[in-house]
């Protein structure tokens, strides 16, 4: 008998476990190590023998394939990718760059969405994937949760003639990542192919019957545009391309059967629709990517609402959503809380619902439905988001960014750049940085927040969107492109629209609930910024040039706190004559669109035009170097506020009234009759003996309470006008030193 304390395991045990090693003192080692007696060591001798034979065989079962862990690790691999822990380790890319990684790349998406695992692809290679036809998902993600990091790889697509496509489509699923890494689409290998994106209808004729459309391709250079047209008691009243054609650098003659009259004109467009990312109906995190070289936009998000083709029936009080071709059950989870309306409502906010049960894919049971809908919904689950994060977007011929029907969307600390035409390749339409267009849908974006991002070099805006953005935040952005948005409810701070790239139209727009500490200029010449709400603390600088060639700024806006430079005005051509151009002033009050608010504000080297009849400037504004005129029979009153040397002699047959107000210069407000009461008016010469008895004026001048400093000579003191309880500082070298019977109750004093 061994020893008490001698421990001797299984061989078979030893063979289950170690039967991978052909080291014999492997299974010695597996004996205590004071095993010294004699009995001891025969033991040990014996089963030396007998663990040297079970190896031989082990090593027999091995080579065979008999090995429990050689079984496990086959199971688990194939040529595409490994498995372990839970991740997929996307294999390196193919050496063959004619068959790509297509097929290995959407294997390995599709097994780690099936198992739940996240997605690795190989460090810092390059796969490449193909389009097949158009239209193509190439990659499609439609399993909820996946995490897919390419671990600094870039996913390039190989040069296509296809219009449109998506590298990557993202469908009808919740909690998607994708980060750390490239995508690179093929802008500058494409071969682009022009063809007809619509028909205007420019007059729809009398006595036609519908059908298909006659097409005469007749030196176009252009085949297989076809169509057909729907008339109206014999008129054509719209058109539906069935196939686009190809190839077109004219536009085919377009015809219709049986009547006569009608102009219809195709409009010929450059493909512009190849995605990077198209998110679909989902929620998504894209982080840490660079997107660039698309033929359309580096990302599109579309329908986070999901619109289903059906009914929505009330019954006892709960509601069941019927829908053909809606994955109900990958978007949407029992417990939701969710949106439901019409198609035809879908500018109004939807009834409220939660989700009780998803049947299948085709039904969707709801509550508290107050209301039967019919026809066409939509649904939108209300806690769905997007966000785009730390992403370097550039050189993509449509947009940068688009932003269709959403509910949630948050961009930050992006870079979006030379968005539209580049590299002597032509942009496709709109060329802007962020577009949001919500035409599909509910045709909403409920919430849009850009955070810390930059965006530059766009061809056309670096911003546009309208009022069917619902909520807004901008905080932390800096563009120098021109922007165009006019959000329902937006706030804006801390960022800076710098405009100074002169790519075509000269105008911003920018229309939102409140700014706060942003900069506005532009050093372009001719420019208008259009504005709408409230800017406390900005800043606006406008192009130093001459006036007529500055800056002008309209729109119902308040200034409350603002800073506003070289606000000069622009020039606008009347007719083909030069001569008949008109030199508009950098900031009307009441013309057009314009009825700004002014409140604690500095103005320097700016010019008005007061239209506005009982317009009032107060709260402590101040006006350096500034160009103030004030239209023929309109009166203005100011308040609390500072003129610094203005130019204010462009003035006629106009009323001024100015309050607690302190002026310097060479005149006050011109020819206008003033009413000044409690002011200080200081003036370094008296260029006009009537500026405040002009006999042209309806009621005569009249100075109360205040002080008037005239520093040139004077030859007597007929040009003052009614004046009570005032005091008045001549020079010294003046040769009148009584006041006129018309100054009651004040006081001379000469001095310089």
């Amino acid at each position: 008998m061994p020893p008490k304390h001698l421990e001797i395991r299984s061989l078979w045990q030893i063979f289950i476990y170690d039967h991978d090693s052909f080291a014999v003192p492997l299974l010695l080692d597996r004996f205590d190590s004071r095993v010294n007696t004699a009995q001891g060591r025969s033991i040990v001798k014996i089963h030396f023998k007998v663990a040297l034979i079970i190896s031989i065989f082990a090593g027999i079962f091995s080579v065979f394939g008999f090995s429990a862990n050689a079984q496990t690790k086959k199971a688990a691999s194939n040529p595409y990718y490994t498995v372990s822990n839970k991740t997929v380790y996307l294999s390196a890319p193919n050496a063959d760059e004619k068959n790509g990684d297509t097929k290995k790349i959407q294997a390995a998406i599709t097994y780690a969405g099936k198992k739940g695992y996240k997605l690795c692809f190989a460090k810092k290679k390059t796969y490449l994937i193909t389009a097949a036809k158009n239209n193509q998902n190439i990659l499609t993600v439609s399993y909820k949760n996946l995490d897919i990091d390419l671990n600094g790889s870039t996913i390039k697509l190989a040069a296509t003639s296809f219009p449109s496509y998506n590298m990557i489509y993202i469908k009808n699923v919740r909690g998607v990542k994708i980060h750390n890494g490239q995508l690179q689409g093929d802008r500058l290998k494409h071969t682009y192919v022009k063809n007809i994106s619509a028909v205007s209808i420019t007059n729809g004729g009398k006595g036609y019957l519908a059908g298909n459309l006659i097409v005469d391709n007749t030196n176009t250079e252009g085949k297989g545009f076809a169509g057909i047209y729907s008339v109206k008691n014999g008129v054509i009243t719209s058109i539906q391309i069935t196939n686009p054609g190809t190839g077109y650098k004219k536009a085919p003659v377009i015809s219709a059967t049986g009547g006569y009259g009608a102009v219809l004109t195709p409009l010929i467009e450059t493909d512009g629709f190849g995605y990077g990312i198209h998110i679909y109906g989902s929620s998504a995190e894209i982080k840490y990517m660079e997107i660039y070289d698309m033929t359309g936009d580096g990302i599109i998000t579309e329908e986070s609402s999901i619109k289903g083709v059906g009914s929505v029936s009330n019954i006892a009080n709960k509601g069941t959503v019927t829908g053909t071709g809606t994955s109900f059950n990958k978007v949407f989870q029992k417990g939701d809380p969710i949106k439901i309306g019409t198609q035809t409502g879908a500018k109004k906010e939807a009834r409220n619902a939660t989700v009780t049960a998803v049947s299948d894919d085709s039904h969707l049971k709801t509550t508290s439905l107050s209301d039967a809908y019919s026809n066409v919904a939509y649904y939108y689950f209300t806690k769905s988001k997007i966000v785009l994060s730390d992403c370097n977007i550039h050189h993509c011929r449509r947009q940068g960014i688009t932003v269709l029907d959403i509910n949630e969307i948050y961009i930050n600390n992006c870079h979006i750049h030379h968005i539209g035409t580049w590299d002597d390749v032509s942009g496709a339409s709109p060329q802007s940085g962020i577009d949001c267009e919500p035409d599909w849908g509910t045709k909403q974006i409920r919430y849009l927040e850009i955070t810390n991002s930059i965006i530059d070099n766009c061809t056309n805006f670096g911003i546009v969107g309208g009022k069917e953005t619902l909520k807004a935040k901008i905080q932390n952005l800096r563009t120098t492109t021109r922007c165009c948005f006019a959000f329902s409810d937006l706030y804006i701070s801390n960022s800076e629209f710098n405009y100074n790239e002169n790519k075509g139209t000269n105008h911003n727009r920018f229309t939102c609930t409140e700014a706060y500490n942003c900069t506005f200029s532009s050093s372009i010449k001719n420019e208008v910024i259009y504005l709408n709400g409230k800017f406390i603390n900005c800043s606006f600088v406008g192009s130093d040039s001459f006036d007529g060639n500055s800056t002008k700024l309209d729109g119902n806006y308040i200034f409350d706190s603002c800073e506003v430079t070289n606000i000069r005005g622009v020039t606008v051509n009347n007719g083909s004559d030069s001569r008949k151009s008109i030199v508009l002033a950098g900031i009307f009050v009441k013309y057009g669109n314009a009825n700004p608010v002014f409140i604690n504000n500095t103005f320097k080297n700016c010019s008005f035009n007061i239209v506005k009849n009982n317009y009032i400037i107060y709260d402590n504004n101040k006006f350096n170097d500034c160009k103030i005129v004030v239209e023929d029979g309109v009166t203005l009153t100011c308040a609390n506020c500072s003129f610094f040397n203005c130019n204010t002699a462009n003035n006629y047959r106009s009323k001024v009234y100015l309050m607690k107000c302190f002026l310097t210069g060479t005149n006050i407000f011109g020819n206008a009759a003033k009413t000044i009461t409690n002011s200080t008016i200081e003036l370094s010469d008296i260029r006009d003996d009537k500026i405040f008895n002009c006999t042209d004026n309806i009621v005569n001048s009249v100075i109360n309470n205040s002080t008037l400093k005239i520093k040139s000579k004077v030859v007597d003191m007929n040009f003052l006008p009614e004046a009570y309880n005032c005091v008045f500082y001549l020079n010294p070298l003046n040769m009148a030193d009584i006041l006129p019977d018309k100054c009651i109750n004040c006081s001379l004093f000469m001095e310089v």
